[in-house]
C-alpha cells in the first residue's frame, strides 16, 4: 500500500487570522517571536536554551518511573537516559488526553513533531533530538474529552465526571471499545487497533495511564517518548513557579499587556489570564485558587490560606497544585531541555502572548513550529473525485465554481466580457459628452451604474438556472464536501484516525512520521495511490 501527497498554500484555506500570519511570517507577529521556525532559528535556540537550568536527572527518572508499567524494551529505556546528556534536547508537543486519540490532529501533532526530530538529528548530528508528547492529563474539562467520530457518528463516554481527567478510573471504556469493534471491518488492521485499544486500557490504574499506554504504542516505535506533567517529583521542582505566581501574581498583567499589544496589531486575543493562575486538587476535584478578603481560597470550598500557610501547604505537598492553561507553558518548558514547541495554530496563538510572561520567570522560551494540516482522502473519496474529474485541491473552491470548472469546455456564463463591452461603450459615450455639454457625464455614469446592476442580476439568474439543470452534480459536490469537510470545518478536527487505521495499519502513521515536515508551511492532502 503507497499514499500521494499533494500540497497546496495555506492562504486557499479557511485559517484564522492570526495563523495565517504565523504561517507567512507576518512581520507584525515578529516582537512576539523570538525566534525563526527554521532550521537556523532552531540552531540559535539550542545556544539559548544552554542559559537556563536543566533538571535532567530529575526528568530521567520520573519518566522511568512512568514507564514502569508501560511494555518497552533497551532501545526506549537508552532514549529516556539519553536525556540526562548534555547534548540531548527535546521536540516538543501536547494534548489532553482526548478518547482514543480524538480527532485527526492528535496524530498529526505526533507525527509531525517526531519527524521535525529525525530532521534536526540530520542537520545537527552532534546533538540528539528526542520527540515528546505531554499529556495535559490534570485538565478537567471532561466534555472535551469523552467522545470521538466514527463514520459521521458520535461515540461518547457517558460517566460521572469530576476532578483531573488524567485520574479518572477507566469504568466504562471496555464497552465502548467493544462498541468501537462492531463498527470496524473485519480486517487484520481493525483487530489490530481494537488490541492496541484494549491492552492499553484493560489494566491501566486510570485513564491518564491508559492514554499514556495508547500513544507509546502508536509512536513508540519512533522513539516518541509520552510524559505525563503530574509526577510529585516533576512539581517539586516548579515550587518556585507556582510561589511566584501566588505571591506576585504577575501572569496577570504581563499576558495582559501582551494581549493588549497584538490587539493593537490588528489581532484578537487568544487567552485569558487570571489573577492567579493556579488550581488545587483533591482526588475528585480541580478548582481555582483566588485571592479574595486578604487570603487565599479554593472556589467553591471552606479552605482559605494566608500567605505563609500557602507557602507551607506548596513547600509540603506540590502534587496538590496544577497549573493552568496560562502557568501550563512555564511549568513545561521549565522542566524540559525543549527547544520547539508543535502545535496547531489556536495553540500557537496562546504561546504568543507570552514571552514577556517567560521573561519574567526567567524561563527559556521555545521556538514555535505550526504542525501539518491534512486533508485525508481514503479511497472511497478519490473514487468520487475521480468521477467528477476533480483534485482534491478543487474542494477548497466554492461549489458554484467547482460545477463551472467541470462544465468549462461547454459553457461559460462569465459576465466579464459584457461588462467589458459595457464599460467600452460607455466611456465612447463619456467622450462625447466632453465634447458637447460635459454636465451630462454624471447622467451617463448614472445610467452605466444601472446596466452593471441590471446584468449582475441576469448574472444570478443565469447562475441559479444553471444550478438547477445540473442539480445532480451539485448535490454530488456538496455530499463529497459535506465528507471531507464536516461541520464546514477541517475534517482533522473532527474525524478519528481509528477508521483509516483499520484500513491501512501502522503503515499509515509511518508515512505520517516519514511525510510530515512542519518547517515546510503547506496544507496536505493526503490520498491512496491511484495505482493502488
Amino acid at each position: 500500500m503507497s499514499f500521494s501527497l499533494q500540497k497546496i498554500p495555506f492562504d486557499l484555506v479557511s485559517l484564522a487570522k492570526r495563523d495565517q500570519a504565523f504561517l507567512r511570517s507576518d512581520p507584525a507577529l515578529k516582537p512576539f517571536i523570538p525566534f525563526e521556525d527554521s532550521i537556523e532559528g532552531l540552531r540559535k535556540k539550542i545556544l539559548d536554551r544552554n542559559r537556563f537550568p536543566f533538571f535532567r536527572k530529575v526528568l530521567v527518572q520520573a519518566l522511568l518511573q512512568q514507564y514502569e508499567d508501560i511494555p518497552h524494551g533497551d532501545a526506549h529505556t537508552n532514549i529516556i537516559s539519553s536525556l540526562a546528556l548534555e547534548n540531548t534536547f527535546t521536540v516538543t508537543t501536547a494534548h489532553q488526553p482526548s478518547l482514543f486519540t480524538g480527532p485527526l490532529y492528535f496524530i498529526y501533532k505526533a507525527a509531525s513533531c517526531i519527524h521535525l526530530a529525525r530532521q534536526l538529528k540530520k542537520e545537527m548530528p552532534e546533538y540528539n533530538f528526542v520527540p515528546i508528547f505531554v499529556l495535559g492529563a490534570e485538565d478537567h474539562d471532561f466534555e472535551e474529552i469523552n467522545h470521538l467520530h466514527l463514520y459521521g457518528k458520535t461515540i461518547a463516554w457517558d460517566r460521572h465526571s469530576g476532578g483531573p481527567t488524567g485520574r479518572m478510573s477507566i469504568e466504562g471504556l471496555t464497552e465502548i471499545i467493544l462498541q468501537i469493534e462492531e463498527m470496524l471491518p473485519k480486517t487484520i488492521f481493525a483487530a489490530e487497533i481494537i488490541t492496541i485499544l484494549k491492552s492499553s486500557f484493560a489494566q491501566a490504574e486510570n485513564y491518564g495511564q491508559a492514554t499514556q499506554k495508547m500513544v507509546h504504542q502508536l509512536f513508540g516505535k519512533y522513539g516518541m517518548l509520552v510524559l505525563q506533567m503530574n509526577s510529585p517529583e516533576l512539581k517539586r521542582l516548579a515550587i518556585p513557579i507556582f510561589k511566584k505566581e501566588i505571591l506576585e501574581r504577575l501572569s496577570f498583567d504581563l499576558v495582559n499587556q501582551t494581549i493588549q499589544e497584538l490587539k493593537d496589531t490588528g489581532f484578537k486575543p487568544q487567552a485569558k489570564p487570571r489573577e492567579l493562575n493556579l488550581f488545587y486538587m483533591t482526588p475528585k476535584s480541580r478548582k481555582r485558587i483566588v485571592f479574595e478578603d486578604d487570603c487565599y481560597q479554593v472556589v467553591g470550598t471552606d479552605i482559605r490560606w494566608s500567605g505563609d500557610e500557602l507557602s507551607r501547604k506548596l513547600e509540603d505537598y506540590p502534587e496538590l497544585f496544577s497549573p493552568n492553561v496560562i502557568i501550563r507553558p512555564l511549568y513545561q518548558e521549565f522542566l524540559l531541555p525543549n527547544i520547539a514547541y508543535v502545535g496547531g495554530g489556536g495553540e500557537l496563538a496562546y504561546w504568543q502572548e507570552r514571552l514577556r510572561q517567560f521573561e519574567a520567570f526567567n524561563i527559556s522560551y521555545p521556538v514555535l513550529i505550526r504542525r501539518n494540516s491534512v486533508l485525508w482522502i481514503g479511497a472511497y473519496m478519490q473514487k468520487q473525485l475521480d468521477k467528477l474529474s476533480l483534485a482534491p485541491k478543487d474542494l477548497f473552491r466554492d461549489s458554484k465554481d467547482i460545477l463551472l470548472q467541470l462544465d468549462s469546455e461547454n459553457i461559460d456564463l462569465s459576465v466579464q466580457i459584457e461588462l467589458d463591452l459595457l464599460d467600452e461603450v460607455y466611456n465612447g459615450l463619456i467622450k462625447k459628452a466632453n465634447l458637447v455639454n460635459p454636465d451630462l457625464r454624471s447622467r451617463i455614469l448614472a445610467e452605466k451604474a444601472k446596466q452593471i446592476k441590471s446584468i449582475h442580476q441576469i448574472d444570478s439568474k443565469l447562475t441559479k438556472a444553471y444550478k438547477t439543470k445540473n442539480e445532480q452534480k451539485i448535490l454530488k459536490i456538496e455530499k463529497i464536501k459535506t465528507k471531507l469537510f464536516p461541520n464546514k470545518g477541517l475534517q482533522e478536527r473532527h474525524d478519528n484516525v481509528i477508521p483509516i487505521y483499520a484500513e491501512y495499519g501502522q503503515t499509515f502513521i509511518d508515512y505520517l512520521v516519514d511525510n510530515l515536515n512542519p518547517l515546510d508551511k503547506l496544507f496536505l492532502l493526503l490520498s491512496v495511490s491511484k495505482k493502488d
